[in-house]
């Protein structure tokens, strides 16, 4: 046997695996995050990939600052004192400058989350909002496809906007970063929607590591630029949550570059694929969730056969995370959970997509009950050994096993 220990929420679980069934382990390509993040960061504000803050403000601008709600692991606490830094030395007062939370549709962070996002000082010193997708939204226009875009009126309201985000795979959006401050960060409810649900109608243009030709990707682009946002600074992390390098300007440019290194990390070659997938979310915040879990369940799924089965660890301690998805997992298959989502118009299934269209069964170690999961296509497991058995039952006694500890970020990539 081999033992994995996969991080699950803020601990991890030892997992034991018979080890001549182990045909891959997929993990990050090595990379070392920077010994001083706080340089890394001031390098980046200080060289941008188009104009610097000093060419885009004034001292008569007002400020917003889009930093990432709890669901991300963005250190806005490193970023945003030093961006403070930057914009009062170019006269610009703290009270020009306001925070508001990235949520998109999740929920609002409590007081200690804010704290935890952005430090104490921070949180008593600047004006902080929590984004809310159904109030406060004001139409700026449409784009090419035909999205309605409603964006956050405090935002607005500013003159400059800035996103903080972190630089990851992402399941429908190719990486997050960039323009996803904007959208779906600050939007309105109806712009989300419209956007996400391009998921049925571009299922292989609309996956992680998909950035040219994504409908998705390029629908947030256009509401970024007629929502103004003016500059980013956006980090890659490694495994460890430590910045393995900063960017800074161009919301497009500035972000591109950033892609670059999240895909010498994160993208590992593969030359054959397994029969079962044995995946880590990579622990909070990542795995807060179900609903922010999948997106390790549809990277898990570029490393295994059609019909295959993935075991997915995943705390998941805020339960589903969806009310809709909630609603949508009372079905007796995947395929029936994805077609009651398209019918009542939302996009909340999307991370079952691909388990749908492979025929993949999913093994689920989570705090959600197992009277919970046994109303639903997933697969409960009370434990590790647990889950491992049924994946081997289901499969087969010769069934081959590939282990991903960070499924969350890591994208196999795999040519036939």
């Amino acid at each position: 046997m081999t033992t994995f220990y996969l991080n699950y929420g803020k601990t991890q679980i030892g997992v034991e695996i018979p080890e001549q069934k182990i045909l891959n382990v997929i993990r990050p390509n090595p990379s070392h995050g920077k010994r001083d993040k706080e340089e890394e960061i001031k390098r980046a504000i200080m060289n941008p990939i188009s104009a610097s803050l000093e060419e885009i403000v004034t001292p008569q601008s007002s400020i917003a600052l889009l930093p990432s709600d709890i669901t991300r692991p963005c250190p806005s606490y490193n970023i945003i004192p030093i961006l403070l830094r930057e914009l009062n030395s170019i006269g610009i007062k703290d009270e020009r400058v306001k925070i508001v939370f990235t949520n998109g549709l999740h929920r609002r962070n409590t007081r200690d989350e804010k704290i935890m996002l952005l430090g104490k000082k921070i949180v008593e010193k600047i004006k902080c909002i929590d984004h809310d997708a159904k109030q406060k939204q004001k139409y700026i226009g449409d784009t090419s496809h035909h999205t309605p875009v409603y964006i956050n009126s405090d935002v607005l309201d500013c003159d400059i906007k800035i996103g903080i985000a972190n630089i990851d795979t992402h399941i429908v959006a190719g990486y997050s970063g960039g323009a996803k401050s904007i959208l779906p960060g600050v939007s309105g409810v109806e712009t989300i929607v419209k956007n996400h649900y391009m998921i049925y109608e571009y299922f292989d243009r609309t996956r992680s590591g998909i950035l040219e030709g994504n409908p998705i990707r390029e629908d947030m682009e256009e509401a970024a630029k007629l929502a103004g946002l003016d500059y980013i600074v956006n980090v890659v992390l490694d495994d460890k949550k430590k910045i393995v390098t900063a960017v800074a300007g161009d919301p497009m440019r500035a972000h591109r570059r950033g892609v670059e290194t999240c895909d010498r990390i994160y993208k590992v070659p593969i030359r054959e694929k397994a029969d079962i997938v044995v995946a880590s979310a990579g622990g909070f915040p990542k795995d807060i969730n179900l609903y922010q879990a999948t997106k390790a369940m549809d990277n898990s799924t570029f490393a295994i056969k059609n019909g295959g089965t993935i075991v997915l660890f995943a705390e998941c301690p805020e339960g589903v995370g969806s009310e809709e998805l909630d609603k949508l997992l009372n079905s007796k298959s995947w395929e029936e959970v994805i077609q009651k989502g398209k019918d009542g118009g939302s996009y909340a299934p999307y991370g079952f997509r691909a388990v749908a269209k492979m025929g993949i069964k999913v093994v689920l170690i989570s705090s959600i009950s197992i009277e919970k999961t046994a109303r639903t296509p997933i697969i409960g497991a009370r434990g590790a050994k647990e889950a491992i058995e049924k994946a081997i039952q289901i499969e087969g006694e010769g069934a081959t096993i590939t282990v991903m500890p960070f499924a969350g970020s890591t994208l196999p990539t795999y040519d036939a």
